[in-house]
């Protein structure tokens, strides 16, 4: 479905004015702020800024930008020439509204330099707790719908999930399935594994695939270790 940038911004500007005269949280605060630098094998590097915040009115914020080297011309910290931002608006007093807990909206802006490459997405989520058996601990899994896009060239279907295995381990990562309309639909997955080292300090083993890097010039499959500081 196709849907304008100015658009995409008017609705998002009526669910805002909207949310704020609904009853809800009115508290604004900083949940998380990570960083994480990682190694991949690929021969390039990435430094992941993670953030998340509350807004008013059943509104937050999630995001992230990572800054990539390029492939194949090593490790140095000073080699990060591209980046991809990822930033997602939600609202969560549709399931109160609809009596279906977890039920929310959701926009998300994406941008890809150096190319300058943007686009919007609204649509659906839905998250539900998991119990995960013989650990005595409970994740959540997060389904997101995306029908619209400002490119007007298909549609998302994604899964987001977390995992806690232990008190130091946990699995967490994403599966998204790209829909492009005359042309073929791509996957991108980055499952990761965290572990504990210290309070704040996690050690990190992502593996990443990209089906619009593979269908490019690029390798589109790679395992990448690092270490991510939570402040």
């Amino acid at each position: 479905m196709t849907l304008s940038s100015h658009n995409l911004a008017a609705l998002l500007l009526l669910i805002l004015v909207s949310s704020c005269s609904s009853v809800g949280p009115s508290s604004v605060g900083l949940d998380s702020l990570d960083a994480t630098y990682y190694l991949d094998n690929r021969e390039f590097n990435t430094l992941n800024l993670q953030i998340a915040t509350k807004l008013p009115g059943n509104l937050s914020i999630w995001g992230f930008t990572d800054f990539h080297g390029n492939q194949g011309v090593g490790h140095g910290f000073g080699n990060l020439r591209r980046s991809f931002s990822e930033y997602r608006l939600s609202h969560g007093g549709l399931g109160a509204a609809l009596g279906v807990k977890g039920l929310g909206m959701q926009a998300e802006y994406n941008l890809l330099t150096p190319s300058d490459q943007d686009l919007g997405r609204f649509g659906l989520t839905y998250r539900h707790d998991l119990p995960l058996p013989g650990t005595g601990r409970t994740g959540w899994l997060q389904w997101r719908a995306f029908p619209i896009e400002t490119d007007g060239n298909g549609g998302q279907a994604s899964l987001i999930y977390s995992l806690p295995l232990t008190e130091s381990m946990s699995i967490g990562g994403f599966a998204d399935f790209n829909l492009i309309e005359g042309a073929p639909h791509r996957w991108i997955l980055e499952p990761q594994l965290n572990l504990k080292v210290a309070d704040g300090f996690w050690a990190v083993l992502e593996y990443r695939y990209n089906g619009f890097e593979g269908a490019g010039d690029l390798d589109g499959s790679g395992w990448a270790a690092g270490v991510k500081a939570s402040f």
